[in-house]
């Protein structure tokens, strides 16, 4: 019995100290930074890659262009006006200024419980994709879960090889 009560001890003091290991990282339009400080912000891209589970990652207002992918359990908070020290609070996607725009691949990809919040997605293209082919032009949720929360994803696409983009985005 005893035995069962310091192994429960044990991992109590385990998670406990995983998440006090989780970092925030700062990220900018034009960072070139580590992502300690909003004064050496990190680029977008960098901070996906370099994310932990249970880190947060302040997304300031801006346009990022390009395919983004997270993979871990971390979160990402967009709309941040590049001076919080708190994750932001939304009560709407309405008025977002954090622009993730693609660049003729998908937009992001979430995997293994990532979560994304204020961001307004667009120009993505899912057709030539090889995860989740020919799904989720501006965002796709692979088999290992993610959350979007207070997004707008608008004006993407994702076809397969066998049908025709028609005007108004319609698909015979």
């Amino acid at each position: 019995m005893k035995r069962l009560f310091l192994l429960a001890g044990v991992l109590m003091l385990t998670g406990g100290l995983s998440t006090m290991n989780a970092e925030v990282i700062y990220v900018t339009e034009n960072g070139v930074g580590d992502g300690m400080s909003w004064n050496s912000a990190a680029p977008l891209a960098d901070a996906l890659s370099w994310a932990a589970k249970g880190d947060e990652i302040y997304v300031a207002k801006g346009t990022y262009t390009g395919s983004f992918a997270l993979k871990v359990a971390a979160t990402v908070y967009g709309n941040c006006e590049g001076t919080e020290t708190e994750p932001p609070t939304y009560t709407s996607a309405e008025g977002l200024e954090t622009f993730l725009k693609g660049d003729g691949k998908r937009v992001v990809l979430l995997d293994g419980g990532a979560t994304i919040y204020g961001f307004d997605i667009s120009g993505g293209d899912a057709s030539e994709e090889t995860t989740g082919v020919a799904r989720g032009g501006g965002l796709y949720i692979n088999s290992g879960g993610g959350v979007a929360k207070y997004c707008r994803i608008h004006d993407n696409k994702a076809i397969d090889g066998t049908k025709r983009l028609l005007e108004g985005n319609r698909i015979p």
